[in-house]
């Protein structure tokens, strides 16, 4: 895959969401639930792909996108690439690469501006610590993972 994030250290609590916006999300990029749970089975019981019925199924997925609201409540970091209505494994613990948005030293507090990447808080949801210091914008920046849930 194009762009993994790969996570430096983890835990390993992860969750699978479907991309619901067009533009797909991309990898090492804050994520946000988007929607209602998409079923992957028919009323019947029968897989019949992703349908938009949650009440058939409860080991369905989330609908997700990417961050792009300053300051959001994310639900985790997006594994790599994915476009609209692709699969895409949440990173939700350990200390992950995310893209920067901005210079970050280490120690900061995190928050998430409007396309996904980690900046210094200034409002909202802390996401995460920087954990060392990142000068160059749309760098990878280790973050250790703060979500709330």
């Amino acid at each position: 895959m194009a762009n993994d994030c790969i996570p430096f250290k983890e835990e390993a609590d992860r969750i699978t969401g479907k991309v619901t916006p067009a533009g797909g999300v991309t990898g090492k990029r804050c994520v946000v639930i988007t929607g209602g749970r998409t079923s992957t089975k028919s009323a019947t019981g029968v897989d019949a792909g992703l349908v938009a019925d949650s009440s058939t199924d409860k080991s369905n997925v989330y609908s997700v996108g990417q961050a792009t609201v300053a300051g959001a409540r994310v639900l985790g970091v997006a594994a790599f690439d994915v476009p609209q209505n692709g699969m895409v494994p949440i990173i939700r613990e350990g200390i992950v690469p995310i893209t920067a948005g901005a210079a970050i030293t280490a120690g900061q507090d995190l928050d998430v501006d409007t396309s996904g990447r980690v900046v210094p808080h200034t409002t909202g949801i802390v996401v995460g610590t920087a954990m060392d210091a990142q000068a160059t914008v749309g760098a990878d920046a280790e973050v250790l993972l703060i979500l709330s849930t």
